[in-house]
């Protein structure tokens, strides 16, 4: 059994919600930060993209398992000091490691998801100056840990 639904033109006002701007380039890897809901920003993400290519012939798998570990480290030590977010987050790397073959170029991706604090929620374009900062320095710390084993990046499309 199933339902049936039927939309009748004008009978649903759909708003967009999302709202991104974009955090510009840190190296080769392009940063947006962005939230789902733009009239109330309780959360908030921060997106990075950029190509890969190893010039190393080496396990991918720990080499990401590592890097994701110190990313987390960081993100984690940047939010130690600041009231505006809960010192908990949601990190994902978009990528599979065993996919690499040597020098073949692989899109990466990554997006961080901040809680704002209750008692702190502010507008997603006054935060914008504050996670270039923050963002500027996790993505420094994340190209070197690339670029560490091996990996050439390239700016993504």
């Amino acid at each position: 059994m199933f339902t049936l639904y039927i939309l009748i033109k004008g009978t649903i006002n759909m708003k967009r919600l999302n709202k991104e701007y974009n955090l510009g380039n840190c190296g080769s890897i392009q940063l947006k930060l962005g939230t789902i809901n733009k009239d109330n920003p309780k959360v908030i993400y921060v997106s990075g993209k950029c190509w890969l290519t190893p010039r190393l012939n080496i396990d991918y798998t720990d080499a990401f398992e590592e890097i994701e570990r110190n990313v987390r480290k960081k993100v984690k030590k940047s939010l130690i000091d600041c009231e505006s977010f809960s010192d908990k987050f949601i990190f994902n790397f978009d990528i599979n490691p065993e996919s690499f073959t040597l020098n073949k170029k692989k899109y990466f991706a990554f997006d961080i998801f901040f809680k704002q604090e209750d008692n702190m929620e502010r507008n997603l374009k006054l935060l914008v100056p504050e996670f270039e900062t923050r963002m500027t320095s996790i993505c420094g710390d994340l190209i070197d840990d690339l670029e560490s084993f091996g990996f050439s990046i390239e700016m993504a499309a």
